[in-house]
């Protein structure tokens, strides 16, 4: 995202509301998300919504 953001002369987080991915834009992607990291459930609903803002970024 960055290098994108970078070659089009832009700002990172505009480029990530952009692409659905505002989430890269913050400083820490674990306390983003925000969950409870001893739950396997928790873990695995973060993993299928950074797998998602890929793909939003990758579309």
């Amino acid at each position: 995202m960055r290098v994108m953001a970078d070659q089009q002369g832009r700002e990172l987080v505009e480029v990530a509301k952009e692409a659905g991915a505002e989430l890269v834009c913050e400083n820490s992607l674990k306390a983003a998300l925000d969950r409870d990291w001893d739950q396997q459930i928790e873990k695995d609903e973060a993993l299928t919504l950074i797998l998602n803002v890929l793909r939003a970024v990758e579309t």
